[in-house]
């Protein structure tokens, strides 16, 4: 937990060795209020929590989370229960549907992800 957002670790099972990803909340997608700090909306390192991800980052794009960085939101999502609250806000799933001219099988609709806050 920094004072600019929240990196997430994001656990995936397989069948070897649990893989994980990272990714990033800034502090705009931490709580649907203003907060100065992501510990004044009450998150603490460790705590699991559902986020969603808006956003995958390309080099050189302006407001992006860098080469192949996720960039995540947990105000979109209702923390008690993972259901999507912003639907529509689904930048990442149209980028990759845009990229490969058809459907492919990808789910329009957003995953949201179990995931735990880390330090």
């Amino acid at each position: 937990v920094l004072d600019f957002g929240v990196v997430i670790e994001i656990h995936f099972p397989s069948s070897g060795p649990a893989e994980k990803i990272t990714g990033m909340v800034h502090l705009a997608n931490v709580s649907k209020v203003r907060v100065e700090k992501p510990r004044d909306a009450g998150v603490r390192p460790g705590q699991r929590v559902y986020v969603k991800l808006i956003s995958i980052g390309n080099r050189g794009v302006a407001g992006g989370a860098g080469e192949g960085g996720l960039m995540l939101s947990m105000k979109d999502v209702e923390q008690q229960t993972g259901k999507d609250l912003m639907p529509h806000r689904s930048a990442a799933a149209m980028k990759i549907t845009r990229a490969g001219g058809n459907d492919n099988g990808i789910n329009h609709g957003t995953e949201n992800a179990a995931a735990s806050a880390s330090a």
